[in-house]
């Protein structure tokens, strides 16, 4: 596989890529050289941008989160068609924010926004790089390769159309943020899509068997009983496994027997962190809280701070008060689904993995039910809960793995 080879306007690039709820993760390959993405899963409509800006280091830096474009895609609805905002910058706009409804019927793959964060993804980075380069052309010519995720009911129902859809015909992203629109012209030459939650435990698998053992040490120092057996080596070599990866908007339930997905008894549900995050907005709001915070990021930024001034610890305190009373509904959801695919695959399941963005938040009151669910004849399947700093890109790192493949 040729990857990231260049040509005077014409670029290769190798992408995997994370569509999440909330953000959107993942890596980029051009020129052999692999940049991150992670950016709000967002977008802004405009009919108006403010004074061009220079090509530089620091208008190249972070594009994806600035990127001001017309995105015309035989993918997206002409309806849909027109000049937006991305990431950061939609957020901050006056225009209105468009993001992921994480209660929408809609499945994933038929929203063009995953579409349009696709292309902002790949046609970012393929201009910063054109632009540390020297002259900026105005045109370029992108081929790449793709790979992506669904949540697993999604995956099921949708998954050929998705890749068909990307693949049909070109996409042009007509780029303004600069003195000169650049036409950049993105052609999908292959892409495959896999079931959320599966990349994430193939990127764990390949972290190897010393990683694993830093996370069977943090769980016995926090509390875990199981079996000395249970070793890095042991979790490594694992080929019964049940993954629990909890996103923004659904949670999703990756069964793998013998080593292989097993789609029959694999499942998801249509809700996620974030839904405890619009429930805590909701609670915030019915009482007046005054807590300056309007979306499901904002909570989120609160929870994950360290105030060391009395007004920010009221407010986070608050925050976390309310977070608590709605994580139990939530928490008894998932056991029952996780339940249900326990009664047909437990007994020959090795180890059960909680992770995503959402798994730290949730652990303490998630694992004990889920250890629970697990105990046979007064045993437990082991439970790793892994700490969502890391946990919340192992789909992405997994996609781009899938991708390399190609």
């Amino acid at each position: 596989m040729a990857t990231s080879k260049k040509q005077g306007n014409t670029y290769s690039v190798t992408a995997g890529l994370d569509i999440g709820n909330g953000y959107t993760k993942g890596r980029v390959d051009v020129g052999g050289t692999v940049y991150p993405v992670d950016i709000p899963s967002a977008m802004a409509y405009t009919s108006a941008a403010r004074l061009a800006q220079p090509v530089s280091e620091e208008s190249l830096s972070d594009l994806a989160n600035s990127l001001d474009a017309t995105v015309l895609s035989p993918a997206i609805p002409s309806v849909d068609r027109g000049r937006v905002l991305f990431g950061k910058r939609a957020i901050t706009s006056k225009w209105d924010e468009i993001q992921f409804q994480i209660d929408s019927p809609v499945p994933k793959s038929r929203e063009s926004l995953s579409v349009m964060l696709i292309l902002d993804a790949i046609v970012s980075q393929v201009i910063a790089v054109a632009g540390f380069k020297g002259t900026l052309p105005t045109d370029i010519e992108v081929d790449a390769k793709l790979a992506l995720a669904l949540p697993i009911d999604d995956y099921l129902g949708h998954h050929t159309e998705y890749r068909e859809s990307l693949m049909r015909e070109p996409h042009r992203v007509i780029v303004h943020n600069f003195g000169t629109d650049v036409e950049v012209k993105t052609t999908f030459s292959d892409v495959v899509v896999v079931a959320e939650g599966v990349a994430a435990l193939a990127a764990l698998k390949n972290r190897g068997e010393d990683f694993l053992d830093k996370v069977v040490s943090f769980e016995r120092a926090s509390g875990a009983t199981f079996d000395a057996a249970y070793t890095g080596e042991a979790l490594a070599a694992a080929q019964n496994i049940v993954g629990i990866d909890i996103g923004e908007g659904t949670t999703n339930f990756a069964v793998f027997t013998n080593g292989t997905i097993d789609t029959d008894n694999s499942k998801s549900i249509n809700r996620g962190f974030g839904t405890i995050l619009d429930e805590v907005l909701d609670l915030l709001r019915q009482t007046d809280s005054g807590i300056p915070a309007d979306s499901r990021g904002a909570l989120e930024k609160i929870l994950l701070s360290e105030p060391t001034l009395p007004k920010q610890q009221r407010i986070k305190a608050r925050v976390e008060k309310e977070l608590q009373k709605v994580i139990p509904t939530f928490v008894n959801r998932v056991t029952k689904t996780f339940s249900n695919v326990w009664r047909s695959v437990g007994a020959q399941v090795e180890v059960v993995y909680i992770y995503g963005g959402g798994a730290s938040f949730v652990r303490d009151a998630l694992v004990p039910r889920i250890s629970q669910a697990t105990e046979s004849d007064g045993m437990e399947t082991p439970v790793i809960c892994l700490d969502s700093s890391y946990s919340r890109v192992l789909n992405a790192d997994g996609l781009f793995r899938a991708a390399k493949n190609l």
